[in-house]
């Protein structure tokens, strides 16, 4: 049950930074400056832990390939193809397209780490699905462009791969919060990189909720690499892209923006929660 609670906090955190990024962005709307203060905020929280918490012969040991391979490609690149799929097809429509994560990471697990995902679980990954497609669906123009589709899927097959690649570096080394510090440090970079040679002089770091994004950013991270470490990718990925439904409530909360509970939100959730439920008991059933 280690991975549920791990998948479980890694939802919340994802779900507290985007909160806290949104936030930021009604009074600095500079997503780009955004992305880039919460990697490098992300990366420096997941130091300031290692020093503390990680012997430093575990750099030494650790997979290095493995986990500079994730930070480049996710969450930079991956977030860069979903905005592309976004000017594409809409929010909605590439939002639905990469809430098919947790399938990709499900095959990917069974392809390669040889993983056996319960009946259980078989049935909440279309619910967690279904359920992001509701809460993220809007009216707004345009169409099903291919090229559009093409980028959000990219973008999904990227966050999965993520998934199955971590899991299966952190089966041969003992230390998530290394995994996830090389990670963080790996992405922060090649964003920094972007920013320097594509918008130079465009990083003001003075929006506290950039700085408050970063740090929940990084917990999320904490938590993720280490739920990929305690259990199966089947397990984690499932409550990891349900946080789509923890945002709902934050955003009532602590931005006081509440949306009509229209039908189609009530379903979403009901349909995210019941998936996360559905995994709770498939872990209780193998215990």
């Amino acid at each position: 049950m280690l991975a549920v609670l791990f998948g479980l906090l890694t939802a919340l955190c994802l779900a507290a930074s985007h909160v806290l990024m949104r936030r930021g962005l009604e009074v600095t709307n500079t997503p780009f400056t955004g992305t880039v203060v919460n990697l490098a905020v992300n990366a420096a929280f997941l130091w300031a832990l290692s020093l503390f918490l990680v012997p430093a012969t575990a750099f030494a040991s650790m997979p290095w390939l493995v986990f500079v391979t994730i930070g480049i490609f996710v969450p930079s690149l991956a977030r860069a193809s979903h905005y592309r799929g976004v000017s594409l097809v809409g929010v909605s429509r590439s939002t639905a397209m990469l809430g098919t994560s947790p399938l990709f990471s499900t095959l990917a697990a069974v392809a390669f780490l040889g993983e056996r995902p319960t009946g259980y679980v078989l049935v909440a990954i279309p619910f967690i699905i279904t359920g992001v497609a509701l809460l993220s669906w809007m009216k707004e123009q345009g169409q099903w462009r291919g090229g559009g589709i093409l980028y959000s899927l990219v973008a999904a097959l990227l966050f999965s791969g993520r998934d199955a690649l971590g899991r299966f570096g952190l089966l041969r080394f003992a230390y998530p919060l290394a995994g996830a510090t090389v990670v963080a440090t790996t992405s922060s970079l090649v964003m920094l990189a972007a920013a320097l040679l594509f918008r130079p002089g465009t990083l003001p770091f003075r929006n506290p909720y950039f700085f408050a994004s970063g740090i929940t950013a990084g917990l999320s991270y904490l938590f993720l690499y280490s739920g990929l470490h305690a259990g199966q990718v089947v397990v984690v990925a499932p409550f990891v892209y349900s946080h789509p439904a923890f945002v709902v409530g934050m955003t009532a909360l602590f931005l006081r923006k509440f949306e009509r509970l229209s039908g189609r939100i009530l379903v979403g959730v009901g349909l995210i929660l019941a998936g996360m439920l559905l995994v709770v008991i498939s872990e209780a059933w193998r215990a």
